[in-house]
């Protein structure tokens, strides 16, 4: 019996130590399905749960032992409490962001979520104080309650559904966020619905989002001209040479160029939201902000 007992102990013990099937590029795996279509969703190494820092970028697939598995889910708790995390970067293929999936990652400062995400689970991102703008896209058709609880840095949320994701079983989904000064960006056709929608009514500034792929602040002679069919921007008013940098609302510079004249710049590869575009050149510095929908 005490032999039986000591197996139990020491089999509780492995299981709650290993939670994943195998580890690939950085990251640790479940298997959801190990027959066709093979699946997998990205989880923790221990239950210390900080098993990532950095940049990351979730890929939409992984192979392991000769098969290839899609990447459908971030499971729970799959990145809690990883503290020193700053940036994760989901690839299309996900569907579910699940419950605590990014809990307490409080100096993520950017989070891409795709156009395959359907659901995100209670308290995925609670407590990530550090993250300035989230861009919910179009394919969501959930969010549970405390998703996005005390997530107090928040200034910009852009919310693509053009129906308004219901909340009303998700009151506290953006509890600890300031309604008052975080700007809420919706579809052109859809203000009026966000502005009765439950939760979504209370944010203080609800701001129709423009047709175009990119919002500008235009000053001076100098223009930044939106392309939503080619993703991305024109500039137009400069002449010789300049220095172009573009940074996120942290001061994160993502990529500088410099430039000859009027010139094409693609966004293509980065995630939607709010960016900083500053313009160097002999006449001074010239600072344009774009949302990049």
């Amino acid at each position: 019996m005490r032999k039986f007992t000591l197996f139990l102990f020491v089999l509780f013990f492995s299981l709650s130590i290993w939670a994943y099937n195998f580890t690939s590029g950085g990251f640790y795996y479940n298997i959801i399905s190990s027959t066709a279509p093979y699946t997998v969703g990205v989880t923790y190494a221990t239950t210390n749960y900080n098993s990532y820092s950095g940049t990351v970028i979730i890929p939409s697939t992984v192979t392991y032992n000769g098969i290839t598995y899609t990447v459908i889910s971030i499971q729970n708790y799959a990145f809690f409490n990883c503290v020193n995390l700053t940036s994760a970067t989901i690839l299309s293929s996900v569907t579910s962001i699940e419950a605590s999936a990014f809990s307490y990652c409080v100096n993520l400062a950017s989070v891409t979520i795709p156009n395959s995400v359907t659901s995100i689970k209670n308290l995925a991102f609670q407590g990530c104080s550090n993250l300035v703008s989230v861009a919910i896209p179009s394919s969501v058709t959930s969010i549970g309650d405390d998703a996005f609880y005390d997530c107090s840095g928040l200034t910009s949320i852009s919310a693509y559904p053009t129906t308004p994701v219901d909340l009303s079983s998700s009151p506290n989904a953006f509890t600890g966020v300031s309604t008052s000064s975080c700007t809420l960006y919706v579809p052109t056709v859809s203000i009026n619905e966000y502005d009765t929608a439950t939760v979504w009514k209370n944010f203080s500034h609800i701001v129709a989002m423009t047709s175009t792929g990119v919002q500008t602040e235009i000053s001076g002679a100098v223009n930044i001209y939106p392309n939503p069919v080619t993703d991305g921007f024109q500039i137009t008013g400069l002449s010789g040479t300049y220095t172009l940098t573009l940074t996120d609302l942290n001061g994160r510079t993502l990529f500088a160029k410099i430039l000859i004249g009027n010139e094409y710049i693609s966004v293509s590869s980065l995630p939607k939201g709010l960016y900083v575009a500053k313009i160097t050149s002999s006449g001074g510095t010239i600072e344009k902000k774009l949302l990049k929908q």
